[in-house]
């Protein structure tokens, strides 16, 4: 069944698929990145999982970081203007998580810098060279925002978040003809934060408890 978060950026994807096929259109460009990747060559499986990324700042190394087994590893350049007459502030980080235990999310972080105008980030994709320990791991298990729940409290708690999810999504689902499309979006955008919101504060607390209770559609997916 897909989780209704999937449902939710149904009630979204149609601007982005109109501005798609707006670029194409007016520039010719052609948008690849909502195709499925290539299948991975057997003979080179081994050496196209392995998930390891060096950072060097102005030729400076700054960290290598890897996951050995299944997660995500990214390498992060961050630009942040805070106010309309503040200075913007850049920053790159390495950060990944493992999900290799799907009782358990690690997160590691490896190293991050204050960027300045001018300065060269160079991104190495399977350097040779051994990654260092993480400066910093945190386990979702130490993570919980609702410890000492009873199974039955568990089930409770994800009947009644479960319920208030339906009867937003139902309400948009009555309002998406009703309503002019950019009013529809901004009702829609605001859904979606208060289903967020429902899923990281309650359901994903009982889920990291009992795993056994993530859905099908969750189970493999870090929490």
């Amino acid at each position: 069944m897909e989780h209704r978060l999937s449902k939710w950026m149904g009630f979204v994807k149609s601007k982005n698929e109109d501005a798609r096929r707006c670029n194409e259109e007016r520039f010719g460009y052609h948008d690849t990145t909502h195709h499925k990747p290539a299948p991975l060559d057997p003979a080179n499986a081994k050496r196209d999982l392995i998930m390891k990324v060096r950072i060097t700042l102005n030729r400076e190394h700054l960290s290598t970081g890897e996951i050995e087994g299944r997660g995500h590893l990214g390498a992060h350049i961050i630009m942040t203007r805070r106010t309309e007459h503040s200075e913007s502030e850049g920053s790159v980080s390495l950060k990944g998580y493992d999900t290799s235990n799907v009782d358990e999310t690690v997160y590691k972080e490896w190293g991050n810098a204050k960027l300045t105008s001018g300065d060269v980030v160079e991104i190495e994709i399977m350097p040779s060279e051994p990654a260092e320990a993480p400066n910093m791991t945190r386990s979702s298990k130490s993570d919980v925002a609702l410890p000492d729940l009873l199974p039955e409290q568990a089930d409770r708690i994800l009947t009644s978040s479960q319920s208030a999810a339906a009867s937003i999504l139902g309400m948009l689902d009555e309002l998406r003809e009703e309503l002019p499309p950019e009013t529809f979006q901004s009702v829609a955008r605001g859904a979606g934060k208060v289903l967020s919101e429902i899923f990281s504060s309650l359901e994903k607390q009982v889920y990291r408890q009992f795993p056994e209770k993530r859905p099908d559609d969750l189970r493999d997916l870090p929490l």
